[in-house]
């Protein structure tokens, strides 16, 4: 829901589906196969999101937030030419970093990002923990 209220135009509730149903929701949500996909989570939603990328598609992998393995079928990777590429911020050169970072900075001064967080009180910190174990879906910002 949040996702939509910021501009998305289209969300996929991951869970509830196998690999091969997931994926069509995926194509779905696209309007039909997808060329390039940036991908955070890795795990199932990977592998299904490989299987919807057109021939030719890019897969960039940056987290493993929904799991450290994905079961990658070769066929979905070599039979249509697909391509899986790795990122990492450690790789990329201090000075291109430095730019990127002053870019955000000037969205942020400009009131171009929206974060949604709650502050928390420093003598609530173990709360703050819990919050953030059970995964908020906001950032938490402590406050002595």
């Amino acid at each position: 829901r949040r996702a939509q209220e910021l501009g998305a135009d289209a969300v996929v509730e991951l869970g509830q589906d196998d690999v091969d149903a997931l994926s069509e929701r995926f194509r779905q949500a696209a309007g039909g196969d997808i060329d390039l996909v940036i991908d955070p989570l890795w795990g199932e939603p990977a592998v299904a999101s490989l299987q919807a990328l057109r021939i030719g598609g890019r897969l960039v992998n940056l987290g493993q937030s929904a799991g450290p393995e994905a079961a990658i079928p070769s066929a979905a990777v070599r039979g249509r030419m697909r391509s899986i590429i790795g990122h990492t911020n450690q790789m990329v050169p201090p000075a291109v970093r430095r730019d990127a970072y002053l870019a955000i900075l000037e969205h942020a001064v400009a009131d171009r990002l929206t974060v949604d967080f709650d502050v928390i009180p420093l003598d609530e910190v173990a709360r703050a923990w819990e919050r953030q174990a059970a995964s908020p879906h906001r950032k938490i910002v402590v406050r002595p």
